[in-house]
């Protein structure tokens, strides 16, 4: 393995970008042409290694992918350029490396301060108005319970009306004068005198009738 040249520089790469690396590399003294190219970056606890590949100039072309995981920014890594031809190892260059501290923007914290001559202003907005209900004065009225049973109506019952009672002079005008015609009233003292001696024998008879079954 031999080491040609140092570089004194830092090549500064994006930590969580990719970074590509190109070098021009020059073979003397082959028969063959190099099997392979890789890019050694050694850290404290490991070494990374990344391969190369010639591009359309012939320039070999590494390709760091994001190391923002695996390295600390802001720190200086040793690599080197690795050529493998006829069966040996070349370092034709050394260099040092140191990745960037990603961009970052952050806020910590804000301060308004308002200007004491700052004018004041006022907006009023129409609010649609919704009618409330009046309250009354009066105090609600009390509802009153009875606690009394009910009691259903009964059917009220047909009641028959009886005609007028006749009078004895309508009665013998109806039975001896069916025609309409009236009677005197000589008639009609007979008549009563004949009715009521009718009764008073009737009323006698019966009264002898209730002495004789006492006596018995």
């Amino acid at each position: 393995m031999n080491e040609d040249t140092d570089v004194n520089d830092v090549v500064e790469l994006n930590l969580e970008e990719s970074n590509d690396l190109s070098f021009k590399v020059s073979i003397h003294g082959a028969t063959q042409k190099p099997s392979a190219y890789r890019l050694i970056c050694e850290a404290t606890e490991m070494s990374y290694g990344f391969s190369g590949a010639p591009d359309d100039e012939g320039n070999i072309v590494f390709t760091v992918p994001p190391m923002e995981k695996h390295l600390t920014p802001e720190s200086i890594y040793s690599c080197a350029v690795e050529v493998l031809v006829e069966g040996r190892f070349f370092r034709p260059i050394k260099f040092d490396v140191k990745f960037k501290q990603p961009l970052r923007c952050v806020v910590e914290s804000v301060q308004i301060k308002k200007s004491k001559d700052e004018p004041v202003s006022v907006l009023a907005e129409r609010k649609a108005s919704v009618a409330k209900p009046v309250k009354s004065s009066a105090p609600p009225a009390e509802e009153s319970f009875s606690l009394a049973p009910v009691r259903k109506a009964q059917p009220q019952k047909s009641t028959l009306v009886k005609p007028p009672t006749m009078t004895l002079r309508e009665k013998v005008e109806k039975k001896h004068a069916p025609s309409g015609t009236g009677i005197d009233d000589k008639v009609m003292e007979e008549i009563a005198k004949s009715t009521m001696d009718r009764l008073k024998r009737q009323f006698s008879d019966s009264a002898k009738d209730s002495e004789g079954k006492n006596r018995k």
